[in-house]
């Protein structure tokens, strides 16, 4: 059964967008000042008009298949496993290692038992969190969070929890708690 993850709002998507430019207007802005093309291969240059061009178009595509993803992520429950579909992180999570007793609904905005810290791994923007962070006082979680008034906070055996912004989550647990049972 699968279970869209909230797609990431205008202003996350304009962050991201304007994160996504940058290397490219450094790019830009690099090259031309520096003699434009050109010169580079004039002087046969190459391997620094590939690092000033692209190198920043591979932070610029990165960028922008977070931005892609940021609107088609998902998580899927399969008979024995958690597909969690999101940029970079995608995973299959064992059913049996997920506590389906202590899966429960979250808002992230008004509860503070669930409150992330420092990110360890990951992007972490205006309306959009994907990644590794820890948890303030109780260890570390993969998270996915676009919404922090409708997350799903599922506790993993090894004292990991993963947060996903969901549109239903409610339901999202009740059918992860029934396939639990199945396995």
């Amino acid at each position: 059964m699968r279970f869209p993850i909230i797609p990431i709002d205008t202003t996350a998507s304009t962050v991201l967008v304007l994160i996504a430019a940058v290397p490219l207007t450094i790019s830009v802005f690099v090259v031309v000042n520096g003699g434009g093309p050109s010169r580079y291969f004039a002087s046969q240059s190459w391997i620094s008009l590939a690092l000033s061009v692209g190198l920043p178009l591979l932070v610029t595509l990165l960028f922008v298949y977070f931005l892609y993803g940021g609107h088609r992520s998902s998580v899927t429950i399969t008979e024995d496993a958690l597909e969690f579909s999101v940029p970079v992180y995608s995973r299959s999570i064992p059913l049996d290692t997920i506590e389906p007793t202590g899966a429960r609904i979250v808002n992230m905005r008004t509860d503070r038992e669930v409150r992330l810290g420092l990110r360890t791994n990951g992007l972490g923007s205006l309306g959009y969190q994907l990644g590794w962070f820890r948890l303030v006082g109780t260890g570390k979680a993969l998270v996915a969070l676009t919404d922090r008034s409708s997350v799903a906070s599922l506790p993993l055996n090894d004292g990991t929890t993963v947060l996903i912004s969901l549109e239903d989550p409610a339901a999202f647990i009740q059918a992860l708690q029934a396939a639990t049972e199945r396995s």
